[in-house]
């Protein structure tokens, strides 16, 4: 398989190029079991890092990362071009991602049906997060 993975390199250097120089980049994480990963339990939390591209060439990448930290972030999302949108969930270091890249973050509105992103403070959502999501609500029920 490790000969396989070499030999298509240059392919996926080319599809990671065509995403990073995109208008729009979407991207998630999500847990993955390994199995029988040198010096990992197979209990131990690890990564599938989903990326894909709006405009241009369609492009869909899934990269693996033991973990789902901010270096990973940076090491997988490293060459995305200044000003392109990046449209993710709430998860944090995506923020510190958009200002370090000069990238313009987008919220992902699917999750907002769920009220999974809305902003809070100490009295409770903000008031135009909770009308924004009553809006989005009577419009889907």
């Amino acid at each position: 398989m490790v000969c396989v993975g070499q030999a298509v390199r240059p392919v996926i250097n080319l599809l990671r190029d065509t995403l990073l120089e995109s208008d729009i980049i979407y991207g998630d994480e999500t847990t993955l079991q390994v199995l029988k990963e040198p010096g990992r339990r197979p209990q131990t939390k690890s990564y599938m890092w989903a990326q894909m591209n709006g405009s241009g060439p369609p492009v869909r990448l899934f990269s693996y990362a033991s973990g789902r930290g901010a270096k990973h972030a940076k090491e997988i999302y490293a060459g995305i071009r200044p000003g392109a949108a990046l449209m993710t969930d709430g998860y944090e270091l995506y923020n510190g991602l958009a200002i370090e890249h000069q990238l313009i973050h987008l919220g992902c509105w699917a999750l907002l049906r769920h009220g999974d992103i809305l902003e809070r403070t100490t009295r409770g959502p903000l008031p135009t997060a909770t009308c924004t999501q009553n809006l989005c609500y009577r419009r889907h029920h």
